[in-house]
């Protein structure tokens, strides 16, 4: 039993205790029983043996859990394909605006699409940027951002100040041609 509770309380330190103190609160003896179901099992602990009808029962209550489990397992799958819905759904709305324009001048309105469906697909977006690097080295940029309820998008066109701050790690990740750079700023600095 002392292998027991100091396993117990290696592994599970969120009950707070040490061995001997875990060890002095429980009984001298234990039966345990592994009620296996589809995909894991759940542990009953008796202070005396269980006979035929508690082994039933307890194996009963382990196939509802069972059961409960898969429920979950289902659930999990329809929220991962509704979000997956929902982010097609976004995407098709993008394309739909960027389809649906006439003039260049409205690749702003395209930037507010898109700001406005990252936020519908919950990923909370404060500001949106898009650079667009021109060959010459010049960066034609949007900005699209909510401020008090109200959505805004500017366009504007950057050259050398820009490609000054540009230079850095992001340049060099779009030239090694990874998906993304993560860059986390501080409000302090």
């Amino acid at each position: 039993m002392h292998q027991l509770y100091t396993y117990l309380a290696k592994h599970m330190p969120h009950i707070g205790v040490n061995a001997e103190v875990l060890e002095s609160s429980l009984p001298d003896h234990v039966d345990a029983y592994t009620m296996f179901f589809k995909g894991g099992f759940l542990l009953l602990y008796s202070k005396t043996p269980l006979n035929e009808a508690d082994l039933e029962i307890g194996l009963r209550f382990a196939q509802e859990f069972g059961f409960a489990y898969g429920r979950h397992l289902e659930l999990s799958e329809k929220i991962r394909q509704n979000r997956a819905l929902l982010v097609e759904g976004a995407l098709e709305r993008v394309r739909s605006r960027s389809l649906a324009m006439e003039g260049t001048d409205e690749l702003g309105e395209v930037a507010r699409t898109l700001f406005e469906e990252f936020n519908r697909v919950g990923l909370s977006v404060r500001q949106l940027s898009i650079s667009v690097v021109e060959d010459d080295g010049d960066t034609l940029n949007w900005r699209a951002r909510e401020d008090k309820g109200k959505q805004t998008v500017l366009a504007f066109r950057s050259t050398e100040v820009f490609r000054e701050k540009f230079s850095g790690d992001t340049k060099a990740a779009l030239e090694k041609g990874e998906p993304y750079l993560h860059t986390a700023w501080d409000k302090k600095l």
